[in-house]
């Protein structure tokens, strides 16, 4: 549907808002240049919201950000050297409709892309972007049956040229075949890369807005092309018929062509302010968000985490991972210490982490971890030591994503703090800390929540997430602010995301999670989710090899499981145990990651004993299952995991 409509060669399978997918456009123009040409241009006429998003991701990559009238730019023929990329907007923010043919012709000559916001169901009736010739377009496809939702989630939407297609972010989901030579789907392209190319990585993201991609996708089909174009026609015909009425009235419309969007010259009636007056009476508006219901949101996640202040505005956990590390950065910067730009992360961190510090324009160097999963401590005071001059921050995620908790986290904090850092304390595990610990006791200094994974919303096959960030009180004044709404602090940063608070719709649902299981309810959930960890872990001994555990046996609120001797033995890999679990009905657990050979089991408090045991049991069955294998009863290559999984047909 997307390359269809853009007019382009290939599309993912969604980013989180039209504003990130902008700065996604940029940083690729920049990739696309070798990282040499830093110049990149964005009309006037983009949305503002988009402009802020764009003016704090070009900080961190170092990209020369410059927002000019791009029309008179291509009639001076104004365009620098060092040119990267130009941003437009179709229809643009005043929802004039522009042929920008000639200006791509011109940026091509520059060696440089031509990325385009747009709007899928304008697409239905104007020139399609490839065709102009546009390297890159996106846009939000909230037009298509997603609610408005005071900003989210929607899932943007995403497409590009045929060559741009290994520097695209996000999942690229293609055709392939199965074992019988049948029509196939699978992520073809970038399975988390930031996960594989850690501090390399151009993007870190992560979380996808995959229910409401599907929503919006089910939309187009259900309407069909005919359908949509008859919805863009009478929204363009009544656009029309309001110009016509508006113009009767002595009113002036600025744009001479439009979509849907009139920009209304007011002077010759009166002024702009009489005339929201008059319409707010009439009960014409924006509508309001409930300011209580999200500052209280805000309060509880505070005290949960024991920090001063919250941020609703990251969409999803490794934005809050970028937003948290933007913030640390400008708090160096009021202290005349803009040049702390080195941050250690350990190997046993998020996998996201070290993208999301690239992007914040800082240097990572790793710290090492011991052979029994634990933080090396001594590793990390010497790098702390060697970098005192320079350490901005320490990224540490705990528990660890090896499964365990890391006993020298304080430790590890104080020695940062010493050396002039600030502690980033990765939440992605933060529903085995909730009423145990919390990251203030811990000794962080700014950490996120993971609204989609601790407190509730659903993950919907992968989005929409919440990642909301929290800070001690000397970090407050820094949180994001918004171009459209207040937010922030009072020495905001610019915005991380398209809507002020993120996903602002489904945050009723952790708000309602909260206030229904109280306090205690919280604390019981985290316990659940370390017994359940470890139940499996006791159930799979003697079939699997456990990697990691404490001094008492134990492991967190994950467990990881190395499946590396089915390897050297008989060829059976991570992803031939993965999709063999898919014919016993599991969704698999993470694999190959944070080690190739294993793979990393996450109940969380969520499962029922009977569907731990249905697990369990499928689990083991799949290790006889590979003993077959092993011991020469079945072929290696031809065997129930090797053909895995078995469609309807195939049984």
């Amino acid at each position: 549907m997307v390359t269809s409509l853009t007019g382009l060669d290939i599309s993912n399978a969604s980013l989180l808002d039209e504003s990130t997918a902008a700065a996604e456009a940029m940083v690729m123009a920049f990739a696309s240049s070798g990282n040499k040409k830093p110049t990149f241009l964005v009309d006037e006429s983009v949305s503002p919201q988009t402009h802020a998003v764009l003016r704090t991701r070009a900080k961190g990559f170092g990209i020369n950000l410059l927002i000019v009238d791009i029309q008179s730019s291509l009639e001076q023929g104004d365009f620098p050297s060092d040119l990267c990329g130009v941003l437009v907007q179709y229809p643009d923010v005043n929802g004039r409709i522009a042929d920008y043919g000639a200006l791509a012709d011109k940026v091509h000559a520059r060696g440089a892309l031509v990325a385009c916001a747009t709007d899928l169901l304008a697409l239905t009736m104007i020139k399609p972007p490839g065709e102009w010739g546009a390297d890159i377009a996106f846009g939000n496809s909230a037009r298509f049956g997603v609610p408005l939702g005071y900003g989210g989630p929607h899932a943007a939407f995403f497409s590009v040229k045929d060559k741009l297609k290994r520097k695209m972010p996000g999942r690229l989901v293609g055709r392939s075949k199965d074992a019988s030579g049948k029509l196939a789907y699978r992520l073809a392209l970038q399975t988390r890369e930031q996960h594989i190319r850690r501090e390399k990585a151009t993007s870190n993201i992560c979380t996808s807005q995959a229910l409401l991609a599907n929503m919006a996708a089910m939309y187009a089909v259900y309407h069909g092309s005919e359908g949509l174009q008859r919805i863009a026609r009478r929204v363009h015909n009544s656009t029309r018929a309001l110009k016509e009425r508006l113009e009767a009235m002595g009113y002036t419309i600025v744009n001479t062509t439009f979509f849907d969007t009139l920009t209304v010259d007011t002077s010759n009636v009166g002024t702009a302010e009489q005339v929201h007056k008059v319409a707010e009476q009439h009960g014409i508006n924006f509508r309001q968000i409930d300011q209580t219901r999200v500052g209280e949101l805000e309060s509880d996640l505070a005290t949960v985490t024991g920090f001063h202040a919250c941020s609703l505005q990251p969409n999803s956990g490794a934005s809050g991972e970028y937003a948290g590390l933007s913030v640390i950065r400008a708090y160096h910067e009021s202290r005349g210490e803009g040049h702390r730009d080195v941050c250690l992360i350990p190997l046993s961190a998020h996998g996201t982490n070290p993208a999301s510090a690239v992007m914040a324009g800082m240097k990572v160097v790793p710290v090492k971890a011991l052979g029994d999963g634990s933080l090396d401590l001594e590793d990390l005071n010497v790098k702390a030591e060697m970098y005192k001059d320079r350490l901005a921050a320490f990224m540490i995620t705990y528990p660890s994503t090896f499964g365990v908790f890391e006993n020298g986290v304080q430790e590890a904090c104080r020695i940062i703090h010493e050396h002039g850092g600030q502690v980033y304390l990765d939440g992605a595990n933060l529903n085995a800390q909730i009423g145990l610990t919390n990251p203030a006791i811990c000794g962080g200094d700014v950490c996120h929540l993971n609204l989609h994974k601790t407190f509730s919303i659903p993950h919907g096959g992968g989005g929409p997430g919440v990642g909301p960030i929290c800070v001690a009180e000397h970090l407050a004044p820094f949180l994001p602010g918004h171009p459209l709404v207040k937010t922030g602090g009072s020495h905001a940063i610019d915005a991380i995301s398209a809507a002020p608070w993120g996903s602002a719709s489904i945050l009723l649902i952790s708000w309602a999670y909260i206030k229904m299981l109280g306090g205690s309810g919280l604390a019981a959930a985290s316990k659940l989710a370390l017994l359940n960890a470890n139940y499996i872990a006791e159930r799979l001994k003697g079939h699997y090899t456990l990697r990691y555990k404490n001094v008492n046996n134990r492991v967190a609120h994950e467990l990881l499981i190395d499946l590396g001797e089915f390897d050297k033995a008989a060829d059976l890999k991570v992803t031939d145990f993965a999709k063999r679990l898919q014919d016993y009905g599991f969704h698999p657990p993470t694999c190959s990651w944070p080690i190739p050979t294993a793979m990393l089991i996450e109940p969380t408090e969520s499962e029922t004993l009977e569907e731990l045991d249905r697990f369990c049991d499928a689990m083991i069955q799949i290790r006889k299952e590979a003993a077959e294998v092993m011991s020469g009863h079945q072929p290696k290559t031809n065997n129930v995991l090797k053909n895995a999984p078995h469609p309807i047909s195939t049984l």
